[in-house]
């Protein structure tokens, strides 16, 4: 972690995979996917 931050690689699939939001979005495709559907009703 340099200068103490703490930094995603999100090209790595298991990274992509467990996150589920970040920086206010929704990172997981099937949560977003279920989400998006959700406002369409």
């Amino acid at each position: 972690m340099p200068d103490g931050e703490l930094h995603f690689d999100f090209k790595d699939d298991i990274t992509y995979g467990a996150c589920i939001t970040h920086a206010g979005e929704i990172r997981h495709d099937s949560l977003r996917q279920a989400v998006d559907e959700k406002k369409e009703e």
